[in-house]
């Protein structure tokens, strides 16, 4: 893109070809990250709501490594280092739901010239295949919101096999079937957790976890990071629907159904329901 009014950043015309530099430049790349907006409307807020989306995904992105890495550590019952690799992925949802702050006072007049030029008007957030990566890697898992990544082979068979395999959930479940709580049998535990519906085991378990025995001191930590984690998720959402409604009202999105109420009914679902429906009978 040729420099004009849609974008005054410095250095934005030698940034493409610039070569070398210091460690800070070869380490961090600004030359590649400040090279990758190609705006598509006159609407002036474009700038900003595209650098939030990019900077979106990789949060998302990290906090997709992070799970991975408390998996990995609860396979290997190391609960404490869990618990601490967790604890940095919700200070990295903590930011990414600050970064709403940037698109919150987009009017629907600023919106939707990026809107009808994105896709040609059919595109759509559904499409961000980091974002369903990390739903599936917390438990939040449903066939059909692989549809809109069809086209996409390779991502659409990648998460097909993260749809599949265990979720942070599943494995915070399968230590404390190790620890010896009733928890059911793998075909149970490995199942889609997409409703709120809850496990009456798993739920007393929780309960158990609670009930003030040092022996759960470092379960109990790990079920209140959890809860931190489930609740910063839920405000990532609300603040996604806050956006929408401002933004979009209840025009007709992917799935041809009006997006707020659409992204409303997503809303309900949490995560790790036993955790919270656990919460009655303590």
């Amino acid at each position: 893109m040729g420099r004009n009014h849609k974008d005054l950043r410095p250095f934005i015309g030698v940034l493409k070809s610039l070569q070398g530099g210091n460690g800070y430049n070869e380490y961090v790349r600004p030359q590649i990250l400040l090279s990758q907006q190609e705006l598509i409307s006159e609407s002036p807020y474009e700038m900003a709501f595209l650098i939030t989306c990019q900077v979106g995904e990789l949060y998302v992105g990290a906090v997709c490594h992070e799970v991975r890495l408390a998996q990995h550590h609860l396979q290997h019952d190391d609960v404490y280092t869990a618990t601490h690799t967790l604890r940095r992925a919700i200070a990295i949802f903590k930011a990414m739901n600050a970064s709403y702050e940037i698109t919150r006072g987009m009017q629907p007049q600023e919106w939707i010239p990026i809107k009808q030029n994105l896709g040609r008007g059919r595109s759509s957030s559904v499409h961000s295949f980091m974002f369903r990566a990390l739903m599936f890697l917390l438990g939040k898992k449903s066939e059909k919101s692989l549809e809109p990544l069809a086209n996409t082979p390779e991502i659409y068979s990648e998460l097909q096999q993260m749809l599949h395999a265990p979720s942070l959930y599943d494995d915070v479940l399968s230590l404390l079937n190790r620890r010896g709580f009733a928890i059911p049998d793998t075909s149970i535990i490995s199942s889609f957790h997409f409703t709120n519906e809850s496990i009456p085991e798993v739920e007393d378990s929780w309960v158990r976890v609670y009930s003030g025995s040092e022996t759960y001191l470092d379960l109990r930590d790990l079920a209140e990071v959890m809860m931190d984690l489930a609740q910063e998720y839920e405000t990532w959402q609300h603040l996604h629907l806050m956006l929408t409604r401002r933004t979009h009202g209840q025009k007709l999105a992917y799935y041809k159904e009006p997006a707020s109420s659409w992204l409303e009914q997503n809303a309900t679902i949490r995560l790790f329901p036993e955790l919270w429906s656990a919460r009655t009978k303590m």
